[in-house]
Formats: structure tokens, sequence, C-alpha cells
């Protein structure tokens, strides 16, 4: 819960910052978020089994 929540912090910080960002930074920091989110979920995911 608490690495989902901080997730989805970084994912805001990001998009407040988006326009700010040259697109290949920008595609390479959001692919990072997927990574992180990906992550967080499956660690989530398996802490429920």
């Amino acid at each position: 819960m608490i690495e989902n929540t901080r997730t989805i912090v970084i994912a805001a910080e990001y998009w407040r910052h988006a326009d700010e960002l040259v697109p290949s930074v920008r595609l390479s920091k959001c692919a990072d978020l997927l990574v992180r989110g990906r992550e967080a979920r499956s660690r989530a995911a398996g802490s429920l089994n």
C-alpha cells in the first residue's frame, strides 16, 4: 500500500513537470514510471497470496 502511494506521488510529480521536459526525457521518465508501477503491483499481488 505504501509503495503504491509512493508510485502515485512519483507519477503526480512527473506529470506536473512534464511540459518542461524534452520529449526524449519525457518518454524515458514515462517508461520508468510504468516499470515502477508494475513492480509495485506485483509486490502487492505477492503479499496477497
